[in-house]
């Protein structure tokens, strides 16, 4: 996602963690924990001021990212997830 002048990547997988990254300098600025399964699905919100993973410990969590750092997610949900999509109104 490009929020302007910065540029962001999101990576998640088998380890559980969820890792935003500078897309310019391809450095891992935030690692993000509480999935309890892997890291199934990533979801970038159209103004990409937040991330959402699905996992297949059938959680979905919305992470803020205006400044990435480790935190709790600011919502999460049960039930299996493998898709995500994300919407603005």
């Amino acid at each position: 996602s490009d929020t302007g002048a910065r540029s962001w990547l999101a990576s998640g997988g088998q380890d559980t963690t969820v890792r935003i990254w500078d897309g310019t300098s391809g450095r891992c600025i935030a690692v993000h924990s509480g999935h309890r399964g892997p890291v199934m699905s990533l979801g970038f919100s159209s103004e990409a001021k937040q991330l959402l993973s699905g996992s297949d410990d059938g959680t979905v969590k919305l992470w803020p990212i205006e400044e990435p750092r480790p935190r709790r997610p600011a919502h999460s949900r049960s039930g299996k997830r493998r898709k995500l999509a994300v919407a603005t109104t």
